[in-house]
């Protein structure tokens, strides 16, 4: 998958997303896993992520581990929204609205989400946005 700004210039737009405006649908429940693609009007729809503060990294380390080490209990949507995540900030320009920073700067939000990704196992067969990867690249490239 390519980056946001990539995708930009693909003619991809992002919109940003509060978490309690994304639902699942059968269960009404706010969701911050519910990544959706409109091929119609190109919309990539991200809930916002707020980075607060320092504790960041190690807070979602500890949820990437324990969703690894509890993998069998179905989709792991955590480390498959971090990756997801990761493939679309490449660079502090890439944050685009789709994380709310609050540390010093987007280089480090850019850097933590790079390193996460380096510590964590992820299957491309079984990947949860699979799907809206595969639609938003083929959209991309149709342009």
């Amino acid at each position: 998958m390519l980056s946001t700004t990539k995708l930009e210039d693909g003619g991809i737009c992002f919109l940003s997303v509060p978490i309690q405006n994304m639902q699942i649908q059968e269960q009404g429940k706010e969701n911050m896993f519910d990544i959706t693609f409109d091929n119609d009007t190109d919309e990539l729809n991200i809930p916002i992520l707020k980075v607060i503060g320092d504790s960041i990294e190690p807070t979602l380390r500890n949820y990437m581990a324990y969703k690894q080490l509890f993998s069998w209990e179905g989709p792991n949507f955590f480390v498959d929204y971090v990756v997801f995540i990761d493939k679309l900030i490449n660079t502090s320009k890439d944050m685009n609205g789709i994380i709310n920073n609050f540390l010093e700067n987007d280089e480090a939000v850019t850097q933590i989400f790079n390193k996460l990704r380096e510590s964590i196992y992820y299957s491309p067969k079984d990947f949860y946005y699979k799907d809206i990867a595969d639609q938003v690249n083929k959209d991309c490239n149709r342009k």
